[in-house]
């Protein structure tokens, strides 16, 4: 019987431009908890996910509910 290697999850690679302010607050977080500042921009971005999602899925719900709410031309 054989079984095929474990392949390692897929990860994409992500290039970001960051202003000053951030980019010292970055290396602050990595230079007190010793992580990369990949490390630390991914597990920033998986934590803020969630909120985000819900967040544009509220924009995107109350989007549709102004369009249903428009007067129709001609009526």
């Amino acid at each position: 019987m054989s079984h095929s290697p474990t392949l390692p999850p897929e990860r994409i690679r992500l290039s970001i431009e960051l202003s000053r302010p951030v980019s010292l607050l970055l290396d602050h977080i990595v230079e007190v908890t010793g992580g990369t500042r990949s490390q630390v921009a991914a597990q920033v971005l998986c934590d803020a996910l969630p909120g985000l999602v819900e967040r544009t899925d509220a924009i995107n719900k109350r989007a549709r509910e102004l369009s249903q709410a428009k007067p129709k031309p001609g009526r």
